[in-house]
This record gives C-alpha cells, structure tokens and sequence, in this order.
C-alpha cells in the first residue's frame, strides 16, 4: 500500500460525512447566562488573508510532502453517528473523522521530525506532538475542542481552542448580511469563541460547521479585534481543485493553524494593556443598544484556576 504525502492524506475524500441533517434547528446560537459575553464584544472584524494554503506551503511546505501510511486511512463509522440532529451530534462525528485524522498527522510528524534531523532543525518550535482534544469540563462554559501539546493532557495552557456549530444556526455570509439579526448571530458566536480565548490565554481559533472551517485570530492589545480566514470546505470529493490545483480543505486548515499556533505560542500573549478596537462598518448597532461591549473579566493564568488547592 503506496504511502502518501500529509497534504494528500489530510485531503483524500472521507467517507460519506452527513447522511441526514434535521431540518429543524430549536433555538438560537449560545448566549452567556451569567453575561461574561456577547455579540457586543466584537467590536471589529477583518479578513485574515494571511492564513491560506500558499502561506502555509511557505511555511511549512516540507512537513506538508513528509510521506505517511495509506493505512491510516481506514475509517470505520456506524451509520448511526452520520444522522445529525444536534450540535453534540456533529461534535461527536467530527471528533471520529476530521479531528482523529489530523491527529494522526500530527502524532506521524512528530515521529517523521525525530528521524530527520534537517527537519527537527528547520522546525525545531514544532517539534512537540499536537493535539486536537475535546474541551474539558470546566464549569459551565467549555469549548468544543482544544488544540494543545500532548503532554498537556489537562489543557490547562492550550495553543488554540474551537466551537463547533451547525450551518442552519451560523455561517460565514452572515458577516455582511443585510440582515441585522444575521448579524448579532455572526457576532455571538465569534463572542463565545473570543470568550474562550481570553479565558486560555490564546490568539488562535477555529470555528467549525459541517460545512466550513474558518480560522480565527484574536488582535494584541485590542478587546474585540478578531481576523477570521475564508471558509474551507469540510466536504471534499476530490483530491484536487476544479482548476487542477491543490484544495484548502478544513482538514488542511487544523493542521495548519495547530503548526502556526505552536510557532507563535512563545510571547504573543502578554499582560499587555488593552484598548477597545474601533467599531467597524457591519457592527450590528441596535437603537436601544450602547455600542461599547460586555466588561470581560480579567482572567487569571488558567493554571492557578484549575490547580488543586494547597489548603
């Protein structure tokens, strides 16, 4: 069985994803019962143009051609966990497919780095294996997945964090939507993510659909800046663009930000003093609504909160 390049491994066509979706969608997106958050928080968001597959290719192009097993290819789902009716439902699949075949890539470079000493030296700061986890229980708020070293395994410093949402409640075109309501629903998502990277002390993200991927970074010393990527498929049927070309799949896009993330985890979060960023011209201002965001609190090194206490 012919090995493959991580690139290809990372976009070769899953099994069929979604069998069913429920075509009812109960409720709205999350909102925060204690009011730690909301839609308000995001004050301005831009396109991260830098995070595609050419920058990736520049940066990290000769771990994307390492060779790893075809075998690992094997995916065993029951036809069960393709009917989605629920958030958890699609968490769930995704952790079984998507999510367990990154990992794999990620646990074959850290081995393929350890035999190719040029490599560990070109890219030494990513050395240490990364994984993709489901969030742990922290109380009430959690998110929906962790990126973090593996032998991080309480997650207590992760290098990025994620949300996981159905397309029928959020999608990357209700950025600009004429629709204000589409807008506050694009913003409160991206509040409880932006939530979660403040409360791990992180700068990247991602937002996941069954349908599209969008990376996300948090801007230094701004409350409520975020840069979001372009959207990447989550279904792909083919290995190769319709132009011949190579596909950023979502796939592509988790290993890619969990690469970038790990290189960028050394001092770009400080204590720095914050100010808060500019609105920009799609905030979704509501007549009766203040412009100026929820106070989120200032967190404490997430180590101290989650330790055992010395008492």
């Amino acid at each position: 069985m012919a090995d493959l390049s991580i690139f290809d491994f990372l976009t070769h066509p899953h099994t069929p994803f979604v069998r069913h979706l429920t075509d009812h969608v109960n409720g709205g997106n999350t909102t925060s019962r204690s009011q730690e958050w909301d839609y308000t928080d995001i004050r301005r968001i831009e396109s991260w143009d830098q995070f595609c597959l050419e920058t990736l290719r520049i940066r990290f192009g000769p771990l994307l051609d390492l060779r790893i097993s075809r075998a690992f290819l094997l995916e065993v789902v029951a036809d069960n966990y393709l009917d989605i009716h629920s958030e958890l439902q699609l968490e769930i699949l995704l952790h079984m497919t998507r999510f367990t075949r990154v990992n794999i890539a990620l646990k074959s470079l850290n081995v393929l780095l350890n035999q190719s000493l040029h490599l560990f030296d070109a890219f030494e700061e990513v050395s240490e294996r990364q994984a993709i986890s489901p969030g742990l229980q922290y109380g009430a708020v959690k998110p929906d997945l962790t990126f973090h070293l593996y032998n991080d395994q309480t997650q207590l410093c992760p290098i990025a964090v994620g949300d996981v949402k159905l397309y029928a409640k959020w999608s990357f075109n209700r950025w600009k939507s004429l629709s204000l309501e589409d807008r506050m629903d694009f913003r409160q998502v991206l509040a409880q993510i932006n939530y979660y990277m403040r409360k791990r002390r992180c700068r990247y993200a991602i937002a996941i659909t069954e349908v599209e991927c969008i990376a996300i970074y948090r801007v230094p010393s701004r409350k409520g800046w975020l840069k979001l990527s372009d959207p990447f498929p989550v279904e792909w049927t083919e290995n190769i663009g319709r132009d011949g070309g190579e596909v950023m799949t979502a796939n592509v896009a988790l290993f890619g930000l969990s690469l970038w993330a790990q290189c960028a985890a050394d001092g770009e979060e400080g204590n720095e003093e914050e100010e808060y960023a500019e609105l920009d011209s799609y905030f979704p201002q509501q007549p009766s609504s203040s412009p100026m965001p929820s106070s989120p609190p200032d967190f404490p090194h997430p180590a101290s909160e989650y330790l055992p206490s010395s008492q």
